[in-house]
């Protein structure tokens, strides 16, 4: 696959990626076993970013590393789950001492899509939005989410007035709402794709291996009363330029599952071995991991199957499982 479309030097993200969940781990902080492509990965599994063996189970690496993320350069995109990140971002925290001057949170653009563009062009006009027109707005389908894809510099795909097409096409209700409000219809497509508002993204960090500042330029942005320093460039323009993009994700099911073994280890201490790390099948498994269980001692990410959890799973008692707690999953 390589030799055919070209190289890509992935250690820089894997190693970085290792960084960071060694850190946590050193903190006594759990993270998570791993979700989506990146299980399939091998290297991922012997670097303790993620927990659960791909050889064993099977897992596919081809949706990890596709012919389009080769050709196009991109790194991986490892979502990283902690039972607290937000040491991460503290004034005198990680990544201000790993990676001072050299990162950065990455910034969000809202933009206006069609709904948003007709309450606020009869906003701006009438000074509020009537009834008829608010309850119209609300009927229609949902914009298509992540589209278009937004940059200060590298511009956006103009897929929304793509979609609008569509929309017309197929609704009778927005062709005479056309014919209805022409001025008003006029101004609302050209609002589409204008920048409605900016935010912090909720996780996505860039980092390199230089003054950030001398690569990307940045910006501050409000979030509640804090002031932070954030990208002027999206998610895809840090990208471009060549910075390393991670996503830490807070998870509160792990702050749960973390309480949890700490509660079973303390009802067992009596059979718990001393000592921060204990090697299970030559693996070496943090002790903030280990749970006995009939006996035996196993890690929490590779505990043995246990038919009455999937009878639980199967009867749609989900609602402590993460991702699995949905109504459509259920």
């Amino acid at each position: 696959l390589f030799a055919h479309n070209g190289s890509l030097d992935l250690l820089p993200y894997f190693f970085t990626a290792e960084d960071f969940c060694a850190a946590h781990s050193e903190k006594g902080i759990l993270c998570g076993p791993g979700r989506g492509s990146a299980g399939g990965v091998l290297i991922s599994y012997l670097l303790g970013i993620t927990h659960v063996n791909p050889l064993k189970h099977n897992l596919s690496l081809d949706r990890f590393l596709t012919l389009d993320r080769i050709k196009s350069g991109k790194m991986p995109d490892i979502d990283t789950d902690f039972a607290d990140r937000d040491w991460l971002f503290e004034d005198d925290g990680y990544l201000e001492k790993r990676f001072k001057g050299k990162y950065a949170q990455i910034a969000t653009v809202a933009m206006m899509k069609l709904k948003s563009s007709i309450k606020d062009v009869f906003r701006q006009k009438y000074k509020e939005v009537p009834y008829n027109i608010m309850k119209f707005a609300e009927s229609l389908p949902d914009e298509p989410q992540g589209i278009p894809t937004y940059d200060f510099v590298f511009g956006y795909e103009d897929t929304d007035k793509n979609h609008v097409q569509g929309l017309i096409e197929k609704s009778a209700e927005l062709r005479q709402f056309t014919k209805n409000y022409p001025l008003e219809w006029e101004a609302i497509v050209r609002c589409l794709g204008v920048t409605r508002s900016r935010g912090v993204h909720a996780s996505a960090v860039a980092i390199i291996d230089q003054e950030i500042n001398g690569l990307i330029p940045l910006t501050t942005q409000k979030e509640g009363k804090e002031a932070k320093v954030v990208t002027q460039y999206t998610m895809s323009g840090v990208e471009q330029v060549g910075a390393l993009k991670f996503d830490f994700l807070g998870l509160s099911t792990l702050k749960d599952i973390q309480g949890a073994i700490k509660l079973i280890q303390e009802r067992n201490s009596n059979i718990m071995p001393k000592g921060d790390h204990l090697f299970l099948n030559n693996l070496k498994v943090p002790m903030m991991r280990i749970l006995p269980y009939k006996g035996e001692l196993y890690d929490i990410w590779d505990l043995p199957y246990v038919k009455e959890v999937y009878d639980d799973i199967g009867e749609g008692r989900t609602e402590t499982v993460f991702q699995l707690n949905t109504p459509t999953a259920q």
